[in-house]
This record gives structure tokens, sequence and C-alpha cells, in this order.
């Protein structure tokens, strides 16, 4: 994933249809409502449309950072081109010490964390999964790489820590006046209808993706999106698991093989984006101290977003929409 010379006006069409979709219609007054003093009712529907607005967000992020790593460095030669990363590409799009570049990475660090936490929740299934292709050498070492990645100590730790809480997004709670009990009908109802309606999104933005003119980013570009809806498949499973009386009653969700690579795909993707963009921001620290960038102290300074954040997923301040529209890859 890299900069293939796709962009300009059709490339800004394609997220714009994206980020002016219905669900997205109203989220800055449903944002205001969230953050009202005392407001602890919030309606689920609209965090979820909030949450989802953040994964795109953050998915758009991660994309950008992609670019900025492998950009070409003489983008008229069209042979034996020399690739590598391009600070002022960077800095344009996600380097600036501002509210909406904060905002950016923002959603950036919390798609990794949503992505992270459906993995460690799926490590069982992940690696008992069949992944024969009639290839003996080859299977072998996906199941190896498979195991390696769920058994991995850090991920121990990121469980322990539970980066991200999805009972406290989409568990739909029983009524406050006692019509209604967290077993009910009513509330399984409600927790499908959510689930059903988020999924509804994401099938609507990967047929936007469909239209992307360039055939590698179409490919990227809806392949992440499956990871996305892969990632929220599974954390729903957590969620009925935890709302039902015998979680151990509770089915995991099947996944399709394709569903598996794109999940494992993005969480890649997603990595290294994060790494990225601390490797570049060191980058235009370390130009600025030595005199040999362009850029100021102001936007090459840590970037200011609360760590909460990152990991509260309806809290104040870190997916809000800024105000504008934001295509800038």
């Amino acid at each position: 994933e890299r900069f293939t010379g796709y962009g300009g006006e059709h490339a800004n069409k394609i997220w714009r249809a994206i980020y002016t979709q219905p669900c997205f219609a109203h989220l800055n007054e449903e944002e205001s409502a969230l953050t009202d003093k005392g407001n602890v009712t919030c309606d689920r529907a609209s965090r979820g449309r909030r949450i989802l607005y953040r994964l795109i967000s953050g998915m758009h992020a991660s994309i950008t950072a992609h670019i900025s790593r492998e950009y070409p460095m003489d983008i008229e030669r069209s042979e034996d081109c020399v690739w590598g990363p391009n600070l002022a590409h960077f800095h344009a799009t996600l380097g600036q010490d501002t509210v909406e570049h904060s905002n950016r990475l923002s959603n950036l660090y919390f798609t990794y964390l949503f992505v992270l936490r459906a993995v460690t929740k799926a490590c069982s299934f992940l690696k008992a999964a069949d992944y024969g292709t009639g290839n003996a050498v080859p299977d072998a070492r996906t199941a190896e790489l498979m195991s390696s990645l769920c058994d991995d100590e850090r991920l121990e730790e990121l469980t322990c820590a539970r980066p991200f809480d999805e009972a406290s997004v989409f568990l739909v709670r029983a009524a406050t006046d006692g019509s209604a009990t967290d077993g009910d009908d009513d509330v399984a109802n409600a927790q499908s209808k959510l689930e059903l309606e988020l999924m509804r999104h994401f099938q609507s933005i990967s047929a936007v993706m469909s239209c992307v003119g360039c055939e590698k980013c179409r490919l990227w570009g809806k392949l992440q999106t499956l990871g996305l809806a892969t990632a929220l498949k599974i954390l729903f499973h957590d969620v009925a698991a935890i709302s039902s009386d015998r979680p151990d009653s509770v089915a995991f969700p099947k996944l399709a093989r394709n569903e598996i690579v794109a999940l494992v795909n993005l969480l890649s993707k997603l990595s290294t984006s994060v790494h990225t963009v601390r490797e570049m921001r060191r980058q235009l620290m370390h130009d600025f101290v030595n005199g040999s960038g362009a850029f100021s102290l102001d936007v090459v300074g840590e970037t200011k977003v609360p760590g909460g954040e990152f990991l509260e997923a309806v809290g104040g301040g870190g997916g809000g929409r800024g105000g504008s529209l934001p295509a800038w890859v």
C-alpha cells in the first residue's frame, strides 16, 4: 500500500461520498448531546454511528500514513523509481499540531485498538481455523504465524488492560424505569437491530469503494472496510455473550476465509501506520533541530490528544468532525 498517483477531484468525491453518508448526517448535534453534563442515557444508535465514523476516519488516516511512508522520490520517473518517506506530505496531512490533525491521529489510534481488541477476542477461533490451500509448506507456515500472533505475550498484556470496552458502547441496557431487563426479548431485539444497522452502513461504504478508479486503491479500500466489518462482527458477539444468562451458549460467529484475511491484514496495516506516524514525527523534529527542515516547532511538537480518547469510544472531543470535510489523501 503506497502512493499510486490516484488523487485529485475523483478521489475527493469518493471520500466525500463516504463522509456524507446519511448515517453521519447529524453527528455534530448528537455529539453535543453525548457530552451534555449528566447525560447518561444516550442513544446507542448515535454512539454506534459515531464509532463507525471514527473507524472510517482512522482507516483513512492509516491509508494516508502509508502513502507518506512509500512515496516516489522522483515522480516523473516511471522505471527504477526510488521510494521513500515524504515528510512534506506527512506534514500536510497528519503532522501538524492542530485540532484537525490531532483528531485524525486520535481516530487512527482508536481504530488500531478496536481491531486489536477484536483479534484478541477471536484468537481461539483464529488458531483453530483451517488455512489449507493444498500447499503443505505455506499452509503450515500460515498456521504457525497465526499461532505466533495469538500467543504473543504482548497480546496477553493488552487483554488485561482491555484497550477497548465494547460492552460500554454496544450493549443495550434495560430501561431505567424497570420496564425491561437485560435478558428480555426487547433488549435482545434492540441489540440485533443495532448490529444490523451498523453492518448495513458498512455495506453502503463498501459499495462506494467499488467506484474508486484505481484498481489497487479499490482493492485495499474494500479489503480494509471488510476488516473493520469483521472486527465489529466479533465484538458484537462478545457483547451478546456478556448480556446472556449463559455466555457459553452464545456461539462464536462463523468467519469466512476472506474475513480472516481482511482482519489480520487490517491489523498489520494499522500497526505499520502507528509506527510510521511515530517515526515521521521524530524525523520532523530531527530536521527542525538540525536546521534541515522547513517546519516550525509549533507543528512538530507532540500531538495534544488525551490518552483517554484512544480508549473511550464516546469520550468528548476525540472523534468530532471538526466542521470540515476530512478528504485529505
